[in-house]
């Protein structure tokens, strides 16, 4: 949208590093001013125009230009308090964002975290953010944290999982141990399947009885860190990376993704993955 959608959408300049002349007039409309740049002169570039990297990617009107992309005349997020001991999904984020390093993979499960996470986490490389687009089942992030840390042994990986996909696969941290693999297994638990809460069920299928997580991490030789407010969970995160093998940590979440989130961005979840391939059809 930002390089061939209506004018109103679209970006004033695009600047086109190592890109080759052909492609930027196939995919960047006439009306928009493109500069240009081969790789060894971007910095170079920026300093002549009065820039650095990180003013350049964090500009005030970068973000107007992406709240007038999606439509949303709200402000920024903003960390917003929790029930007594609860983490709302801003909160978490905005934390995990803190305290974990720049090249960290995050591997989100199903169900609320992946709508939270899809929400909330910007991504500064490829890869940074794993999740399954089309079937996005149930324990999918605990899994795929392992492979993703055999694959990257040297980058940090923080898996997401709710308290209802970690019933269902949570004895896989036994293969992190096994392989003595740096994995932290952060279970966000409200005690529900809460993605089936708006579905018209009875509180009898959504509602799930309360579990000790440390007892069961336990049960596998794996330690279990709790964190009941933001001080703490920013110390504990700090703490679980320096340990050399894997570790649970456990917090207790709001219900579902709050309304003033959803509001925010003006939209409620879908198929990113589909968005992407039916709006480059549509522009080639």
């Amino acid at each position: 949208m930002a390089l061939r959608g209506p004018a109103q959408y679209r970006a004033e300049r695009v600047i086109c590093v190592g890109v080759k002349e052909e492609k930027i007039q196939k995919y960047v409309s006439e009306g928009i001013e493109s500069v240009s740049v081969q790789a060894p002169q971007f910095r170079r570039y920026l300093e002549k125009s009065g820039g650095t990297d990180q003013s350049l990617l964090l500009m005030t009107r970068r973000q107007e230009w992406l709240q007038t992309l999606t439509a949303n005349n709200h402000s920024p997020s903003q960390s917003v308090p929790g029930g007594q001991g609860e983490f709302t999904y801003q909160e978490l984020f905005s934390i995990l964002k803190r305290a974990m390093p720049y090249n960290t993979r995050y591997c989100l499960d199903a169900g609320q975290v992946r709508l939270a996470g899809t929400l909330l986490m910007s991504c500064h490389e490829p890869n940074m953010m794993i999740q399954s687009d089309a079937l996005s089942p149930m324990g999918f992030g605990l899994c795929a944290s392992i492979g993703v840390k055999l694959a990257s042994p040297q980058r940090p990986v923080v898996a997401l999982i709710g308290d209802g996909s970690f019933r269902m696969f949570g004895v896989e941290i036994s293969t992190a141990r096994r392989y003595r693999l740096p994995i932290i297994f952060l279970i966000l638990d409200n005690q529900k399947f809460a993605s089936t809460s708006n579905w018209g069920l009875s509180n009898e299928y959504v509602d799930l009885p309360e579990t000790d997580w440390g007892l069961f991490a336990e049960s596998m030789g794996i330690r279990c860190y709790r964190a009941f407010s933001s001080d703490e969970l920013l110390h504990t995160l700090n703490q679980c990376r320096r340990l050399d093998g894997p570790v649970v940590l456990w917090v207790k979440m709001e219900d579902t993704v709050n309304e003033a989130l959803r509001q925010e961005n003006h939209l409620e979840f879908s198929n990113w993955l589909s968005e992407f391939r039916k709006n480059r059809s549509q522009n080639l």
